[in-house]
């Protein structure tokens, strides 16, 4: 029982101190990433045409008109 116990926290260890070496690749690329989602959200953003809310108003006279 205690080898499996030692080679799961041998195995831990491990990928923690991989993680820790990498981790200035692995930081940029999910950098550059977020950059490049955020680059498409905003240009996705621009091109959105907002109606232009004024075109509802008619002007003229009104009247009632009754049914």
């Amino acid at each position: 029982m205690y080898g499996v116990q030692a080679a799961v926290l041998g195995i831990t260890c491990l990928v923690a101190l991989v993680m820790l070496l990498t981790a200035p690749l692995w930081m940029r690329a999910l950098t550059a990433m977020s950059s490049a989602i955020w680059r498409r959200v905003a240009q996705t953003d621009s091109e959105i045409i907002v109606p232009d809310t004024h075109t509802d108003v008619v002007d003229g006279e009104f009247r009632e008109v009754n049914k």
